[in-house]
C-alpha cells in the first residue's frame, strides 16, 4: 500500500483524464517522472503501438494446479517472471493438449511477458530454448512490432521509468492489478535499434556479472559447510534413486511412518554416527526449550512502534543465518511480560524453525536485549557446554537439516514438535575447537555477504546508468 503525501498540490484541467481521478493518480513523483520521459530525445511510444497483439491468459488458471505436470509446455507463472529472464528452476508444465485448448495464450520466443497481478510491472522476453509456452491470466504477453528489440522493452519497463508506470497504472481500491488496456498505455521513449540494443547490452552484462557473483558465494557457502565436515571429519554420502526398501524389525523405534525410515535420511544418520567426537541430544545440552505463540491477527496486541514495542520473530525474519530485522513486527510490552511471558527470548538463544521451512537456525544477537516469538519457532538456551554460534551452524548444515527433516511430521504442512528438536543429536567438541568451527564459517559467510552486496550494486548501477541513456543523457 502506498501512503499518500499530505502535503498539497495541484494538477492543470489538461492533465486529467475521466479514467483515472482519484488523487494517487496524480501524485508529484509521477508527474516529475512523466517529465523526465518528455524530455528525452527519443520520441515516446505507448505498448500498444510498439506491439501488433497484447493478450492475456485464461482468467484463474494459475490456481488450477491439477493441470500441472512435470513435463510438456512450459506454463509460466508470476513467480517464474523476473528481471534478468524466466526463473527455469520453478517452472511447471501442462500437456500439450492443454496448451491447444489455451491457444490464446500461447507465447513464443520474442513475445514480452508482463506480469499484472500480485507481483505487478516485472518483466521477462520469452527464450529461444523453451521453443513455445503458456501463461497464466496474471501475466500478458506482448507480441511486438518487427524491429522493435524485446529485451529493450523489457529493459525500459523494468527500470524505474516503467516501475512508476505500472504503480500509476494499477492503482485500485483493493489490491494493483493492471488490465490489457492499461498495459496498452505503457510509454517507452524509441530510440533508432542500434542504442535500444548498447542499452540491453549494458544491462545484459550487469545481470552476467551478478551471477557470476552470486556463484561465487555459493561457493563460499559451501567451502563453510566444508570447515564442519572437516573438524567431524564425515562426508555427505552420495545420493542415490531409492524407489523400494525394506526396513528391519530391530530398526523400528517409536516412528513407523515411512518418511523417517527413507533411505537418504538412514545413510546421513549413518555418516553422522562416524564422526570423532561424542554425540549428545540437544534436550541434554539445553536449560530451556520452548516455542512461542501469536497474538491476535490485527489485533490490539500489536505496535507500529519500535521504540514502546518488543520485536515479535517470525519465521520469515530467519534470513542468511541470523535474525534480519527489515521487516520485524512489534507487540505491546504488556503482551510480551503477559500472555507471551513464556516465550521470551534472550540474546544467545538459538531460534529453530518448526513448521513449513523446517530447520532454519539464527543465535539470537546481543543487539535484540528483549524479544518474542511465535509457535512456528524454537529457542533452545544451550548450557556452556555448547557454543549458541555452533550449535546454530550445526543445524543448518546438511548434517542437521537431515534430522530435523527426518523427525519432522510430513503432513499438510510439515512440522517438528519440542520433543523431536530435543532427540538432535549434536556432536560435541572442545570449546577451543567449536570456537575455531565458528570463526572460519564466520570468514566464509562474511565473504558470501561481500559478494552478494556488490552483485546487488553491479545491477543498481547498470541500471542507472541505462536510466540516463534512455533519457539520452549519456552514450
Amino acid at each position: 500500500m502506498h501512503m499518500l503525501n499530505t502535503r498539497r498540490f495541484t494538477i492543470k484541467r489538461s492533465k486529467l483524464t475521466t479514467e483515472k481521478l482519484f488523487v494517487e493518480f496524480y501524485l508529484p513523483r509521477y508527474q516529475a517522472l512523466l517529465e523526465a520521459l518528455g524530455r528525452s530525445p527519443y520520441p515516446l511510444r505507448s505498448l500498444g503501438d510498439l506491439s501488433t497483439r497484447i493478450f492475456g491468459g485464461p482468467f484463474g488458471s494459475d490456481r488450477k494446479v491439477d493441470m500441472y505436470q512435470a513435463s510438456g509446455i512450459p506454463y509460466v507463472r508470476v513467480k517464474d517472471v523476473l528481471p534478468d529472464g524466466i526463473d527455469r528452476a520453478g517452472l511447471t508444465y501442462i500437456s500439450r493438449e492443454k496448451h491447444e485448448e489455451l491457444g490464446r495464450s500461447r507465447v513464443v520466443p520474442g513475445n514480452v511477458l508482463i506480469t499484472i497481478a500480485g507481483r505487478l510491472g516485472t518483466t521477462a522476453v520469452f527464450p529461444e530454448d523453451l521453443v513455445e509456452g503458456n501463461i497464466t491470466g496474471h501475466i500478458a504477453g506482448i507480441e511486438l512490432r518487427e524491429g522493435i528489440s524485446p529485451d529493450y522493452v523489457t529493459t525500459v519497463i523494468n527500470s524505474r521509468f516503467g516501475e512508476f508506470q505500472v504503480e500509476r497504472l494499477g492503482q485500485r481500491t483493493t489490491r494493483p492489478e493492471l488490465n490489457l488496456h492499461e498495459v496498452r498505455q505503457i510509454l517507452l521513449p524509441l530510440p533508432p535499434r542500434p542504442i535500444q540494443d548498447r542499452i540491453v547490452q549494458v544491462i545484459q552484462e550487469a545481470y552476467i556479472a551478478k551471477q557470476g557473483n552470486l556463484t561465487q558465494a555459493d561457493n563460499e557457502i559451501s567451502k563453510s559447510e566444508e570447515v564442519l565436515e572437516n573438524h567431524l571429519g564425515i562426508r555427505p554420502p552420495n545420493s542415490q534413486a531409492d524407489e523400494a526398501f525394506v526396513v528391519k524389525v530391530r530398526d523400528l523405534t517409536s516412528r513407523m511412518d515411512v518418511h523417517y525410515h527413507l533411505p537418504e535420511f538412514v545413510r546421513k544418520a549413518n555418516a553422522l554416527k562416524t564422526n570423532r567426537h561424542p554425540l549428545i541430544k540437544v534436550g541434554d545440552l539445553a536449560d530451556g526449550i520452548f516455542n512461542g505463540a501469536t497474538p491476535k491477527a490485527n489485533g490490539s496486541d500489536y505496535t507500529e512502534s519500535s521504540i514502546e514495542g518488543v520485536p515479535f520473530i517470525r519465521i520469515t525474519d530467519i534470513k542468511n543465518y541470523t535474525v534480519d530485522m527489515s521487516n520485524i513486527l512489534y507487540i505491546h510490552q504488556q503482551v510480551h511480560e503477559g500472555a507471551l511471558r513464556r516465550s521470551q527470548i534472550k540474546p544467545g538463544d538459538v531460534l529453530l524453525s518448526m513448521a513449513g521451512t523446517i530447520g532454519l537456525a539464527a543465535v539470537v544477537p546481543e543487539g535484540i536485549r528483549k524479544a518474542n516469538i511465535n509457535q512456528a519457532l524454537a529457542a533452545i538456551r544451550p548450557k556452556e557446554v555448547v557454543l549458541p554460534s555452533y550449535l546454530e551452524i550445526f543445524l543448518n548444515s546438511w548434517i542437521g537439516r537431515a534430522q530435523t527433516l527426518r523427525l519432522s511430521r510430513p503432513v499438510v504442512q510439515a512440522n517438528i514438535n519440542l520433543s523431536d528438536i530435543r532427540r538432535i543429536l549434536i556432536p560435541i567438541l572442545p570449546g577451543e575447537l567449536q570456537q575455531k568451527i565458528i570463526d572460519e564459517v564466520q570468514i566464509r559467510r562474511s565473504n558470501a555477504q561481500t559478494l552478494r552486496f556488490e552483485a546487488e550494486n553491479i545491477v543498481k548501477e547498470a541500471k542507472a546508468r541505462v536510466e540516463r541513456m534512455i533519457l539520452g543523457e549519456q552514450e
